[in-house]
């Protein structure tokens, strides 16, 4: 019979990963239902929020709206970081920065309700911070299926790249990291054939040309994550920190 050529997998991808272990179990041993619970206190978090409950009913919706928003985008960037930690260490690398960027997203998003909040409660516009408030939670680009029924929705939805430009006061390179998680999402030959290579059954870490360009690739991929994570979880407490500090105001007597 003639020889068939085939692929032999081979299993060095799993040296690489092995590297990662610590990294990956801080992110698995986080608990999201400890967020706006903590016994460390936050410097950013005021001691009152300048709204009671009878103040200002239009700010105290702002409030309480991004207070859910941010819990419920903590809840979905938590289970794709978990599936991003499942795929690397089967060695799945090939979709990674796909799902790194989704992560990314919502870090930049929960960051633009935090500046929301934090211009509100200095005194900003409430009317305009409602409308942005609006956009960001229920603005839609084109026919989808809201809550309530309707197909389509008043409010034009925020362009992400602002949101991944507004990360620049927490985040300097947030656009160049950006970029580098989509051109490494595209199917191409170019970035994102080396992460095809990295895992099963290529992995191709005997050519050592290969290495030294994939270990950074992948090195910045986790980075992005970690910083992703921890800055989802610092935008999210102060969220809900000011959210919660709602109802146990008193209200204003008229």
């Amino acid at each position: 019979m003639p020889n068939i050529w085939k692929i032999v997998p081979k299993e060095s991808w799993r040296d690489v990963v092995a590297g990662y272990a610590d990294r990956i179990r801080r992110i698995r041993d986080m608990d999201p239902w400890n967020i706006g619970h903590s016994d460390k206190p936050s410097d950013t978090v005021p001691e009152k929020c300048i709204f009671s409950t009878g103040d200002e009913p239009l700010a105290k919706h702002i409030i309480q709206l991004l207070g859910y928003f941010g819990s419920s985008t903590y809840f979905m960037a938590l289970q794709v970081v978990q599936t991003v930690l499942d795929l690397w260490e089967s060695g799945q690398f090939v979709v990674v920065p796909l799902n790194i960027r989704f992560v990314f997203e919502c870090w930049g998003r929960v960051h633009f309700g935090s500046s929301i909040l934090q211009r509100l409660t200095k005194g900003g516009d409430v009317k305009k911070e409602y409308e942005l408030t609006e956009r960001l939670t229920f603005g839609t680009r084109s026919e989808i299926h809201l809550p309530w029924g309707d197909t389509t929705s008043e409010w034009k939805s925020i362009n992400i790249m602002d949101c991944v430009r507004g990360l620049k006061d927490v985040d300097p390179d947030s656009e160049k990291n950006y970029d580098f998680l989509s051109e490494s999402s595209h199917p191409s030959f170019t970035e994102n054939f080396y992460f095809q290579m990295a895992g099963p059954p290529l992995s191709n870490w005997d050519n050592k040309g290969f290495e030294k360009v994939t270990r950074p690739l992948l090195g910045r991929c986790f980075c992005i994550l970690e910083k992703s994570v921890d800055g989802i979880q610092k935008e999210v407490f102060y969220l809900v920190s000011i959210s919660s500090a709602l109802d146990d105001l008193p209200r204003k007597e008229s």
